[in-house]
């Protein structure tokens, strides 16, 4: 039996994204595969080093209604299918993030 050990419920999304780690030169484009408040999966072949310091620049909505996001977190997960971040405390945006995400999948539905 597999045990959840996620402290936070994941949304699965496709919103793109830009990952750069701050330590390191090293910055990927892509898409994020889910998010929640604790943090976010970003599907990528290369591998990341985990503890890596990252910030998160995310785009949602479109034309007038377009905001962007960039939240600070960590490389808790990487491996061949992708990078998992966790998000650092004091992101302030996470909740109006998840607000706009909702907002807009109800509206593609």
């Amino acid at each position: 039996m597999q045990v959840n050990r996620r402290n936070f419920a994941r949304i699965t999304v496709n919103i793109p994204a830009a990952l750069s780690l701050i330590q390191v030169d090293s910055y990927h484009t892509g898409t994020i595969a889910n998010l929640s408040m604790g943090g976010c999966f970003f599907p990528m072949e290369s591998e990341l080093p985990l503890g890596a310091d990252c910030d998160i620049a995310i785009t949602i909505g479109e034309a007038v209604e377009t905001e962007n996001f960039t939240l600070k977190g960590i490389v808790v997960r990487s491996d061949a299918i992708g990078v998992g971040i966790k998000f650092i405390e004091g992101n302030q945006q996470i909740p109006r993030l998840l607000k706009k995400v909702s907002e807009q999948k109800s509206t593609s539905t």
